[in-house]
């Protein structure tokens, strides 16, 4: 009888015992559990999010190819870019495509990043053009210039600036981009692509505006992946992180781009204005 008592009494004791290491598992595993729910359930609904629409064709470069094949250019001036006069003074000329691309860019400087410049400082010879700055010019837009906005389009062969003289700081400077053969075809005109999604991002953007200590005009990257969509979007002023957030989330709303082949061609500067 006391034999059978002693082996109830262990069973009572191990049953004991384990219904206590049960109940602190549960409540030690329950907080971890429910976050690591939580943040599945969260990563599933922003999964589930749809990519915005592309509900227009693609937007294409409509600016003349090079002008020659680059067997008729010498050797010294045939590749890549060059600041010196005596390589430019190395390409030859080619009156109807240098008065075209020139024509081009001009139209695309103005309209697209807003400087205004005279026919005489811009010039081209049949795979280069260069662009005459000032210092001023360049700090307000040579960031766009130098981008997929500006001039360095469709199969481009190098961008280069160089002080017209090295001897005084604040000299102006000569910018020269260069192409290469290459299908247009394969580049999107990201100026036009980036108007439209500002538009289309407009009254998001104003709401933004609102936000404590959101300046009139932020300036951005938006950095895309191969296949056109948005990667990162990288601030270039200073202000609060939730209207970083606000206008990151009003871009990549609206947000279509398609997909082009080089680095460049993948990197959009925007200048947005916050406040109307």
């Amino acid at each position: 009888m006391r034999s059978r008592l002693a082996i109830g009494a262990v069973l009572v004791a191990v049953i004991a015992v384990i219904v206590w290491f049960l109940r602190r598992d549960t409540r030690g595993a329950t907080p971890a559990t429910d976050a690591r729910t939580a943040e599945l359930t969260a990563a599933a609904k922003r999964a589930q999010l749809p990519a915005p629409a592309r509900h227009r064709g693609p937007i294409r470069l409509a600016m003349p190819p090079p002008a020659v094949a680059p067997g008729s250019v010498p050797e010294a001036c045939a590749h890549g870019t060059g600041g010196s006069d005596d390589w430019w003074a190395c390409l030859p000329r080619d009156p109807t495509w240098d008065a075209e691309r020139a024509s081009y860019l001009l139209d695309r400087i103005s309209t697209h990043i807003g400087l205004v410049l005279e026919p005489g400082r811009l010039e081209c010879r049949t795979r280069c053009c260069r662009l005459h700055l000032t210092q001023e010019e360049n700090r307000i837009h040579g960031a766009e210039l130098g981008s997929s906005v500006g001039v360095v389009v469709g199969p481009t062969d190098g961008y280069l600036r160089t002080m017209v003289d090295p001897t005084v700081p604040d000299s102006d400077l000569i910018v020269t981009a260069c192409w290469k053969p290459g299908p247009l075809d394969d580049y999107p005109d990201r100026a036009v692509e980036r108007e439209i999604v500002l538009e289309e991002a407009a009254d998001d953007l104003a709401a933004c505006g609102t936000l404590p200590e959101a300046p009139a005009l932020a300036t951005l990257t938006v950095e895309l992946t191969n296949d056109g969509g948005i990667d990162t979007i990288s601030h270039g002023t200073s202000m609060p992180r939730a209207v970083m957030q606000c206008i990151s989330a009003a871009i990549e709303k609206v947000g279509v781009f398609e997909p082009a082949p080089t680095p460049m061609s993948r990197m959009i500067p925007m200048r947005v204005r916050l406040q109307r």
